[in-house]
């Protein structure tokens, strides 16, 4: 049963009273882009959970949106930065128990130019870069949780790319 709906997102709730949310357009897109060897990082508050947020850049894609073309986009949006070749990476469903949304990662460490940010009405991202090694620790250790992160460079320490 749909007990809240506007044109993004409806909210169900099962016979057992568990809630999930259903995206008309569940198809995300999450690039992992290393520029001057570093990792770039979107830093951005999140109301969800009461603070800022690690994580790379990625966004929903638009309807019809190649998941490729949809990266280099959001990477340019959210950083200022056009990138080359892209690498697929694989996709997941962020949290299937939650959500129907998929997110498509890749990789590029083929950064083409730095333009200026052309960010949403309603972001406020912080480019920042960082060593593959110390993203790994600061997961280890608790102070970076964000999953898409987490997992893209998963994927991209299994195909041997970082």
């Amino acid at each position: 049963m749909i007990v809240y709906e506007n044109d993004k997102y409806q909210v169900h709730i099962t016979d057992t009273g568990s809630l999930y949310l259903h995206q008309p357009q569940p198809e995300y897109t999450a690039i992992l882009a290393l520029h001057e060897g570093q990792v770039v990082i979107a830093h951005q508050t999140r109301e969800a959970v009461g603070g800022l947020t690690y994580e790379i850049p990625g966004g929903g894609l638009h309807p019809g949106e190649d998941p490729a073309d949809g990266a280099r986009r959001e990477l340019r949006e959210e950083t200022g930065l056009v990138c080359g070749d892209l690498i697929p990476l694989g996709s997941c469903y962020n949290y299937a128990c939650m959500m129907n949304r998929r997110t498509h990662f890749f990789f590029t460490d083929q950064i083409l130019s730095v333009e200026s940010q052309d960010l949403d009405e309603d972001e406020d991202v912080r480019v920042l870069r960082f060593p593959v090694a110390e993203l790994f620790t600061r997961i280890a250790d608790g102070r970076i949780a964000e999953p898409e992160l987490s997992h893209g460079l998963l994927l991209a320490r299994l195909k041997g790319l970082i």
